[in-house]
């Protein structure tokens, strides 16, 4: 990997060193472990707390799906509201400063919410569920989501970069990891809640996940802190970040004063900035790339909460869901392989174009089987086929195409504010999702949601269609088809 060091001028009696040379001193293979093995801790506190709260509230509220679903629209609303405001710290704070914080944030309201759920499934029998409880599940909960953003945003947009410098190779390999790490998490923490929940109880259950949460902040302090050792440009660089952001705020606000002061700005201009912001994002040459990973949230067209409902509501077995649900995630890590060996024969920018259309190609047949109804014995395996391959196909291009998107907005020079900006977006979008489902909530219904769903992903591929035709200045070659007609004339 490629490590950049500080760029002071060389004795020339001293020996030149060279990158190659940085690289013996710091092992890739290890540092880049140390680097997994903590986001694998954060990504695996997330994953299991976001299936494990879910789980745990449907028990509290067995015959209520209205109190999961207001945990789910307020913990997706408190990332629209807040992800710009938090991600900004980033701009601001030293970077390993910030990571102790989220970790802490991250694993205390994680275990907060575990020790709300213990007491409300230990007082159930007893008195009706206490709201209080419930409302400080889902405050810890928004809390969580809130930190997880800012995480993700300072490890994957800038520590990555920072480390991978100029090396677009590196970058690749990095982010192939993480998204490999992501899946695998999303695939086997809901089974080892389920596990854990159906020999241990759930009262148990709860007690091992808090301490393994808590176990897991020390883990993570300790290999974040070998990981900065290694690599002193993330200290070198930190303050060229905070001198651009402090240029950034010159964009944003007019005459801002000392630092003293800046939580009072926050407070009283908070709105200002924040739509000024958006503003500046929306004008951006790579929003329309932002706007396409975004609509790609406003799907019920993957195995979510929603799909699963609707497939039990026809007929499908726990076993085949479970079953699909695996192949998906098995789908999408494929697509963390399809990705780096698009980009090495096409490019970045066109791996994007040809992995978002081939997605919503694999979709069409998804919605097709929709609206399929009473079909012969002899026809009977098609509704399914198409269903079940169009979604796990779809995985892999999705997973691919939202590598694309991460490494073009990595290499983008913006502050880490807009960053947040687009996490706000995409959960814009999700809510929104969530808004449908509430009034498409019959499973004669789902099929418009399908449709819907499948309009969104066009949506998103002529997005990022104009992204491309921006930046490439065309989209197809057609000097190229022009002169073999002419040749075979």
């Amino acid at each position: 990997m490629s490590l950049s060091t500080t760029s002071s001028e060389s004795d020339p009696n001293q020996p030149e060193f060279h990158q190659d040379e940085i690289a013996l001193d710091h092992p890739i293979v290890s540092i880049t472990y140390s680097l997994m093995l903590q986001h694998l801790s954060s990504v695996a506190t997330e994953r299991t707390a976001e299936f494990a709260i879910y789980l745990f509230l449907i028990g509290v509220y067995p015959f209520d799906l209205l109190k999961p679903s207001i945990y789910g629209f307020c913990t997706t609303a408190s990332t629209i509201v807040f992800a710009s405001s938090v991600c900004r710290l980033i701009d601001i704070w030293p970077r390993l400063y910030l990571i102790r914080v989220t970790a802490f944030v991250q694993k205390s309201t994680v275990v907060l919410a575990y020790a709300a759920l213990l007491l409300l499934l230990s007082y159930k029998s007893q008195s009706e569920p206490n709201n209080f409880l419930y409302g400080f599940v889902i405050v810890s909960g928004c809390a969580m989501r809130v930190s997880d953003v800012c995480r993700s945003v300072a490890i994957e947009r800038d520590w990555l970069a920072c480390i991978c410098h100029d090396s677009s190779g590196d970058l690749t390999r990095l982010n192939t990891l993480i998204r490999r790490l992501d899946l695998s998490c999303k695939l086997i923490a809901p089974l080892l809640v389920t596990l854990l929940s159906s020999t241990l109880g759930p009262l148990k259950t709860l007690t091992a996940l808090a301490s393994f949460s808590v176990a897991g902040f020390f883990f993570e302090l300790a290999w974040i802190h070998r990981v900065w050792n290694a690599f002193p440009i993330l200290a070198e660089n930190n303050q060229e970040v905070r001198q651009n952001s402090d240029q950034d705020d010159v964009e944003l606000r007019v005459g801002q004063p000392s630092s003293a002061r800046r939580l009072w700005y926050w407070l009283s201009d908070g709105c200002a900035q924040f739509s000024m912001a958006w503003i500046k994002f929306v004008k951006l040459p790579i929003f329309p790339s932002s706007l396409a990973i975004s609509l790609l949230y406003f799907t019920v067209l993957s195995f979510d909460g929603s799909m699963i409902v609707w497939l039990k509501t026809q007929a499908y077995s726990d076993e085949l869901i479970s079953g699909m649900r695996g192949l998906g995630v098995l789908t999408g890590l494929m697509g963390t392989f399809l990705m780096p060996w698009l980009e090495s024969k096409i490019g970045l920018i066109r791996a994007g174009g040809w992995t978002i259309w081939l997605q919503f190609l694999c979709l069409i047949p998804v919605v097709v089987s929709l609206y399929l109804e009473d079909l012969s014995s002899r026809l009977s395996m098609l509704k399914p086929a198409l269903l079940f391959g169009g979604i796990a196909l779809s995985r892999t291009f999705l997973w691919a195409f939202d590598l694309c998107q991460l490494k073009q907005f990595q290499s983008y020079p913006t502050a880490h504010t807009i960053a947040g900006l687009q996490y706000s977006l995409q959960n814009t979008f999700d809510l929104l999702r969530f808004l449908m489902m509430i009034r498409l909530h019959k499973p004669s219904e789902f099929k418009l949601a399908g449709a819907l769903s499948l309009g969104s992903v066009f949506l998103a591929s002529a997005s990022y269609s104009i992204y491309m035709w921006r930046e490439r200045g065309h989209l197809f070659h057609l000097h190229r088809f022009i002169d073999k007609f002419k040749k075979t004339d």
